[in-house]
């Protein structure tokens, strides 16, 4: 019993190094010229439902890699989008090697997903492999909430125009936050005195330079 624990500490940490090592690699990546892949990759990516969304009501997403060929590849990730305070992160799972990041990009609270696609196995020529994904909307999205993955900005493949594919979640209108009724019962009441003192000056007669009506 003590065995296994003492084990399963050590994978804990041999992992959680090897995810700080790969965000440091990233950072360092980040300053040195795009990586040329030499297969092109595609991105596919769907949502259901994507329409009248609920808050915290669960988005499945399905995230696909195909490699076009012409050869086998070893080494493919693929990015989210930078999403901030959209989802309800408790609520977020995948049946695939995905880590959760948080990133400085300039703006507090933002994160992104990462899928390690090629971890356990190479993607041979004209395989698809696909990842799982359930997301939900948080009470602070807004009426339309886009969510992008595709390959790392420091890639490079044959065709960059399958390198990412973008969902857009629209919110249902009833969960969307409306004035309160005193709010809108304040509004009326500027619209109406606006009304009235437009009326009173349409009626009100045109007096010339000297006084005269006109």
């Amino acid at each position: 019993m003590l065995t296994a624990l003492i084990e399963g500490q050590v994978m804990c940490r041999q992992t959680m190094w090897f995810l700080a090592l790969f965000s440091i690699a990233i950072v360092v990546n980040a300053a040195v010229p795009p990586e040329v892949l030499p297969s092109d990759v595609s991105v596919t990516l769907s949502a259901s439902p994507d329409f009248g969304l609920a808050v915290d009501e669960i988005v499945h997403l399905q995230l696909s890699v195909t490699n076009n060929g012409p050869v086998v590849l070893n080494n493919v990730i693929v990015f989210s989008s930078h999403f901030y305070d959209q989802f309800d992160l408790g609520k977020s799972s995948n049946d695939c090697l995905m880590t959760f990041v948080v990133d400085d990009d300039g703006t507090p609270f933002s994160y992104l997903h990462i899928w390690y696609a090629t971890q356990y196995a190479d993607l041979a020529v004209g395989e698809t492999r696909t990842c799982h994904i359930q997301m939900a909307l948080s009470p602070r999205a807004p009426p339309v909430t886009s969510l992008t993955f595709g390959l790392p900005y420091f890639y490079l493949d044959p065709d960059p125009t399958n390198d990412r594919q973008t969902v857009f979640l629209h919110r249902a209108l009833d969960s969307i936050p409306t004035a309160s009724p005193m709010t809108l019962l304040a509004l009326a009441g500027l619209l109406a005195v606006s009304a009235m003192a437009a009326l009173r000056v349409c009626r009100s007669p045109l007096r010339g330079p000297l006084g005269l009506k006109l």
